[in-house]
């Protein structure tokens, strides 16, 4: 708990930020951020995984398990995208999530930065309208068929 409590103040010091505002953030009072700090009480799984991810560093870095702050998963959203094309990164991310074993999150990440990079491919011409079978009085939800209509 040592090693903890004192990463903790160093990253939070590091940040520029008071207690109090650490407990905002990870929904507890500043008098609970004192108590980790001073190791007179440990944060529940789910708040420790608050702090791992406001700070940007790996759950096993706040532990001293290693001094290696950032996770590979977060190594791997910083990269740049080096394809040409959406679908050459999007081919490219899932060789790396299926070779480094990452969650579906980091996966969402990742692809969200893809399609920031080059854009949301449009058909031609739909490039502002929506499919022409999902407007208009047909558009699924509008109650426009029956039931009988179906057949």
């Amino acid at each position: 708990m040592k090693i903890f409590s004192h990463r903790l103040k160093e990253l939070r010091k590091e940040k520029g930020i008071t207690q109090e505002d650490l407990g905002k953030i990870v929904s507890v009072g500043k008098s609970t951020i004192s108590q980790y700090e001073s190791r007179i009480s440990r944060p529940d799984h789910e708040i420790f995984n608050m702090i791992a991810d406001y700070f940007n560093v790996s759950t096993d870095y706040l532990y001293g398990r290693t001094d290696i702050r950032e996770t590979p998963e977060r190594k791997i959203l910083d990269l740049p995208l080096q394809e040409n094309t959406l679908v050459d990164a999007l081919l490219r991310i899932t060789s790396i999530v299926a070779e480094y074993g990452l969650s579906k999150t980091t996966m969402f990440h990742m692809m969200k930065k893809a399609v920031e990079k080059f854009g949301v491919p449009m058909a031609d011409g739909y490039e502002t309208e929506p499919a022409a079978h999902l407007s208009g009085p047909n558009m699924p939800g509008t109650g426009a068929f029956k039931e009988d209509d179906e057949n």
